[in-house]
C-alpha cells in the first residue's frame, strides 16, 4: 500500500508520522515544494502554540469559534478537532520540542496560548518523520492530477532540482498544501511576494481537489490579518505576550472606542480608523522590549531588528490590514471535509490550513487534523505500491513565448485587488464589481497561451499562475453567490451592507469545466 501527501507542512508531516506508526510497512511519501526542514507557516518559527484548552472544554472551544464566525460554524467538524489538541502539545514534547514548564505547568500567554521556544520547531517535526522512515520529494511542485471514477489515480508533478517532469501514483492521497496567497497584490505593492503568508502556500492543492471531484467551501469567507505594517509581524504577540495596546494617534484604545466581538471586527476598527485619517499602533511599554524582541525573534526577525532601533519609554508599532487569503487555518475557507478530513473523492483527505470548516486551528489543530486524517486513511484498504515516472510533457509547444508568467500574474493582482475586495477597496466589494473581475479573469485566462518560458522557475510560475487563475474564479463565483454582508471586511458586500436572517453555507464544484456553487444547511446530515 502506497500513501501520497501532497505538502510537507506541520499537517502533512503529523500524517506522515502516524501512518508510519499505525503501518510500518506503509509507502509514505511526501511532495514538497520547498523544503521539509523549513517550509510551510513554520518556516521561520514560531512562539506560542495558540490553541491549547488549558481551561476550556471542546465544546466551550467550539462556542468561542461561533462567536469568531457568527451563522458559520458547524460543530462536528472543530469538536473532533478539540478533543485532539492537548494530544498534539504531549507529542510535540516527546519528540524534543522546547516547550517551557515552570512547576511542572505550561507558561501561559493567553487563554488558550502556551509558549513555545521554537524557532527551530518545523526541524524538530521533519526530523521525526524522517526517522520514522517517510519518505520526501524535497522542491517538487505538484500541478495536475490525473482522476477517473471519483478517484485519484496519479499526481503530475515537476523536479525544480532535475528539472524533469514526474507522474506519481498511490493508492491513498492527502492534501496538505496549506491555504492560499498571491491572488491579491502584496502588503507592499511595489515589492511581489511581500506577504505575510508563506509564498509556497499559492492554492494548487484546492484546485487539484476540484479538479479530482471535491468540493471546495466557504471560499467567500476571506482570512485578513493584521499585522505590524513593514515587517508583517503578528499583532497578537504584541496583546498578550507585553500586553500592548491599540490605540489612534489619539490615544483612543480601539477596544472600548469600537468594542469589537470578534477578529473580523477588530480589524475593521483599524480600517476605519485610517479612512478617518488616523494610524492605529500597538502602544507597549518600553520595559518590555527585551521580551518582545526575544518573542519576535523565534518567529519574525525583521520586527526583531527593529524593535533594536527604538529606545524610547514607549513602543509604538503601526499596524494594517495585509492582503485577503484563502485560509482554513487562521480563517474558515478551504477544500470540504467531513470528520476524518475525508473529502467526496473515494481515495483522498485535506488536512491542515487547506481543510474547511476549523479555523483558528493554528499549529496544534493542524497537527491535530493531521492524526485525524491517518487513522482514516489507515483504515482503508488498499493494494498497488508507490510508482514514480518521468514522463515527457511538451509545456512550450502550444505558447507564444510573449509574455512572462510573473506579468500574468501581476494582471491576476491587480484584478482581485480593484473588483473583487483588496486592499485597495478597504476590503468591500459588489456584484458588478464582481462581474467585472469575472470577466477580466476570463480575458487572462485566454492569455495564458502567450506565456515565455525561458528557466526553471518560468515552469513553476506559469503552473502556479495558472492554477490561481482556476482558483481566483472560484472564488469570485462564492463571493457574488453570497447577497449579504456578514463579516466586516472578511466578507463585506456595499450592495448588501445588512446581515441576512438565515444562516447558510456556499459549496462549489467543478460541473462541466466551470465552478458551480450552491447554498447548504448548516450541520446538514448528508455531507455529500
Amino acid at each position: 500500500m502506497a500513501t501520497v501527501i501532497i505538502g510537507g507542512g506541520v499537517a502533512g508531516l503529523t500524517a506522515a508520522i502516524r501512518l508510519k506508526e499505525l503501518l510500518p510497512q506503509e509507502e509514505v511519501l511526501i511532495l514538497e515544494r520547498a523544503h521539509v526542514l523549513r517550509s510551510g507557516c513554520l518556516a521561520a518559527g514560531v512562539n506560542a502554540l495558540n490553541n491549547v484548552l488549558l481551561d476550556d472544554t471542546p465544546e466551550s472551544y467550539v462556542n468561542f469559534l461561533k462567536k469568531e464566525f457568527p451563522g458559520l460554524i458547524e460543530d462536528e467538524l472543530p469538536l473532533s478537532l478539540a478533543k485532539r489538541l492537548n494530544e498534539t502539545v504531549e507529542l510535540l514534547e516527546s519528540w524534543g520540542a522546547n516547550i517551557p514548564k515552570d512547576k511542572g505547568e505550561y507558561l501561559r500567554r493567553g487563554k488558550r496560548s502556551i509558549i513555545v521556544y521554537g524557532e527551530n520547531l518545523k526541524e524538530v517535526i521533519a526530523q521525526k518523520a524522517l526517522k520514522a522512515g517517510v519518505k520526501v520529494l524535497n522542491r517538487v511542485y505538484v500541478f495536475d492530477v490525473e482522476a477517473e471514477q471519483n478517484q485519484i489515480v496519479a499526481v503530475l508533478a515537476y523536479d525544480l532540482t532535475s528539472r524533469k517532469f514526474l507522474r506519481i501514483a498511490g493508492d491513498k492521497y492527502i492534501l496538505a498544501t496549506g491555504g492560499a496567497t498571491g491572488l491579491y497584490q502584496g502588503a507592499n505593492p511595489y515589492h511581489p511576494g511581500s506577504t505575510w503568508y508563506p509564498l509556497s502556500n499559492s492554492g494548487v492543492g484546492h484546485v487539484l481537489a476540484v479538479k479530482a471531484g471535491a468540493y471546495l467551501k466557504s471560499l467567500e469567507i476571506r482570512f485578513i490579518p493584521l499585522r505590524v505594517k513593514g515587517v508583517a509581524a503578528p499583532t497578537g504577540t504584541l496583546a498578550m505576550n507585553v500586553k500592548g495596546k491599540l490605540v489612534n494617534q489619539k490615544g483612543e484604545e480601539l477596544k472600548t472606542k469600537y468594542q469589537p466581538a470578534n477578529t473580523a471586527e477588530r480589524l475593521k476598527a483599524v480600517i476605519e480608523e485610517r479612512r478617518a485619517g488616523e494610524v492605529p499602533v500597538f502602544e507597549v511599554l518600553g520595559s518590555y522590549r527585551d521580551e518582545l524582541i526575544r518573542a519576535y525573534f523565534d518567529m519574525r526577525p525583521g520586527a526583531a531588528l527593529l524593535l533594536r532601533e527604538d529606545k524610547g519609554e514607549k513602543i509604538y508599532l503601526e499596524v494594517d490590514g495585509f492582503e485577503p487569503l484563502i485560509n482554513g487555518g487562521h480563517g474558515l475557507s478551504g477544500v470540504m471535509v467531513d470528520k476524518n478530513r475525508k473529502t467526496a473523492v473515494e481515495n483522498l483527505w485535506a488536512c491542515g490550513d487547506i481543510a474547511a470548516g476549523s479555523p483558528k486551528k493554528y499549529v496544534t489543530g493542524a497537527m491535530a487534523e493531521g492524526l485525524i486524517a491517518a487513522e482514516d486513511v489507515a483504515g482503508k484498504e488498499g493494494g498497488g505500491r508507490l510508482e514514480i515516472q518521468e514522463i515527457v510533457f511538451n509545456l512550450t509547444s502550444n505558447l507564444k513565448g510573449l509574455v512572462s508568467p510573473l506579468s500574468l500574474k501581476y494582471g491576476l493582482n491587480v484584478i482581485m485587488e480593484e473588483y473583487a475586495g483588496g486592499k485597495k477597496t478597504n476590503y468591500r466589494y459588489t456584484g458588478r464589481s464582481l462581474e467585472i473581475g469575472e470577466e477580466k479573469l476570463y480575458s487572462l485566462k485566454e492569455k495564458l497561451g502567450l506565456a515565455k518560458i525561458t528557466n526553471p522557475f518560468d515552469v513553476l510560475q506559469f503552473f502556479e499562475v495558472k492554477n490561481q487563475i482556476w482558483l481566483a474564479t472560484f472564488l469570485i463565483k462564492h463571493m457574488a453567490f453570497r447577497t449579504e454582508s456578514r463579516l466586516p471586511c472578511y466578507q463585506e458586500r456595499v450592495d448588501y451592507p445588512n446581515k441576512a436572517p438565515e444562516d447558510y453555507l456556499l459549496i462549489s464544484q467543478l460541473k462541466e469545466g466551470r465552478p458551480v456553487v450552491e447554498r447548504r444547511k448548516l450541520n446538514a446530515s448528508t455531507l455529500f
